[in-house]
């Protein structure tokens, strides 16, 4: 839910909104590739299954609750 948002932000004040938006997707795979190494041989491995789903919902939880207040604060215009 996320990654559209930035996307979408981006490109509404980009002079060239073709850059930015190659470059926030090529961030956000490089994101998923080093995410799912670090989780698959480095988290499970030092933690287990339920440590690792806990710390991973508990870094996940404020970026959530902070684009539900975005969110819910702003008008859609179609």
């Amino acid at each position: 839910m996320g990654f559209p948002f930035l996307l979408k932000a981006a490109e509404s004040h980009a002079l060239h909104p073709g850059v930015i938006l190659g470059r926030r997707a090529a961030v956000n795979t490089a994101g998923s590739i080093l995410g799912s190494l670090l989780c698959g041989f480095v988290l499970l491995e030092q933690f287990g299954i339920w440590r690792t789903m806990q710390l991973m919902a508990a870094i996940l939880r404020p970026p959530r609750i902070y684009s539900s207040i975005i969110l819910a604060t702003r008008t859609i215009t179609p």
